[in-house]
This record gives structure tokens, sequence and C-alpha cells, in this order.
């Protein structure tokens, strides 16, 4: 489930500063963000810190409203800039973080693996590891990496992103652009390092006195 004690944007994850830790993507066809959409994250922060005060389900419901304002924004861009931003805006924290628990009915149990919902995002947007914990945190029951090749590759020239606007879809010919593996495997790891050293601080965390 997602911890109802969390409040505010994803960048108030410890994970977040493996993220930021991260190499720049060599898919990215800037070597910055624009600068408007650093202002988007800018505006996003201080919306988080007002989101902070507020309860959890308010908190959750005002963060993930701000960002549907913001959207419209990244279709200023062509589309694949629009996901190298978003993308890096993650990899930033710059997210909403769904802070209340999914109902109980909506758990699936598969492969051995207990799953808080049954919405998932598949490979083929964090296809380097590097925003799946700002998008864990967003309340997906589950994020798939990828897809990662073995070694660095460019995939096809370039437009290869295209919106169709009459269908409010995008289609990719990316053709498994990636850093490859060994970036993957070294953000995973790191992942579940600070995974585990978080979860062993709060095992540690003697309760409240008079709690269970």
């Amino acid at each position: 489930g997602h911890a109802s004690s969390r409040r505010g944007l994803a960048s108030t994850r410890p994970d977040a500063d493996l993220a930021r830790s991260s190499p720049p993507s060599s898919s990215s066809s800037t070597s910055g963000l624009p600068r408007f959409a650093a202002l988007l994250g800018t505006a996003a922060a201080s919306a988080g810190a007002y989101a902070f005060l507020l309860d959890d389900e308010q908190s959750s419901a005002a963060q993930f409203k701000l960002f549907e304002y913001l959207a419209p924004a990244m279709r200023l861009m062509d589309p694949e800039t629009a996901h190298n931003v978003g993308i890096e805006l993650l990899a930033r924290g710059v997210a909403p973080v769904e802070t209340r628990r999914d109902p109980p009915e909506l758990a699936v149990d598969a492969w051995g693996l207990r799953f808080t919902n049954p919405i998932g995002l598949a490979a083929g947007f964090d296809k380097d590891a590097k925003a799946f914990p700002a998008l864990q945190a967003m309340g997906f029951g589950f994020v798939e990496i990828g897809s990662v090749t073995p070694k660095p590759q460019p995939g096809n020239p370039k437009p290869r992103v295209f919106r169709l606007k009459e269908l409010g879809a995008v289609i990719n010919r990316y053709g498994f652009n990636s850093e490859g593996h060994e970036p993957a495997r070294k953000r995973l790891e790191a992942y579940r390092a600070d995974t585990f050293a978080t979860q062993s601080e709060f095992d540690a965390t003697p309760p409240p006195e008079g709690g269970a």
C-alpha cells in the first residue's frame, strides 16, 4: 500500500536523491531542461509545499489537480522532448504523490506477488529506470522499466514520436533507444539498497508510548 504519512511531491521520497544523481539521458535532445519546464517544476514544488499542510486525501487531490492544469504546457514541446522532460522532472521527484490507500478489493495476487491495485505502467515510458520511484508514488499497482538493451544504442532516426490529436494518443517508433544494462542496473541496485535501509530504520524505530 501507499504510506499514508507521506505528503507533498515525490521529491520528499528518499530515493529521489538517487534519481537526481543519475547521469543525463543520452537520448535527450537538449543539454538541460527547457526553461519553462524548469518553471513548471518550481511551480509544482511550491504547490507541493502547500499540499503538505493538508490532510492526506486533500493533499493527493490537490497535487493531481495541479498537474492536470500544468499538463497542457507539455504539449507546447514536440512529443519526444516532452517525454524526455517528463522523465527528467519525474527523476527529480516533480510528481504528485498518492497517499490515499487503495481499497482492499482492488488487490491482485499473481506470480507470487501482491499488487495493491491492477493498474500498472508498462515498459516503454521509463526506458532507463530513472523515474520509477516517482511513478510508483503516483499510485500505480506496478511499474515496469525498459526496454533495456545490453549495450547503449540510439534507436531510430528522428522524428520518431508522433501525436494523434484526433485520437488523443501518441505513437512511437523509438527503435529501442537505451542507455544499456549498466546504468539501469546501478539505479535499480541503489534503489533496492535505499529501500532496504529505509525499511530497516523503520523497523528499528520503537512505537510511540501507548502504541501497539
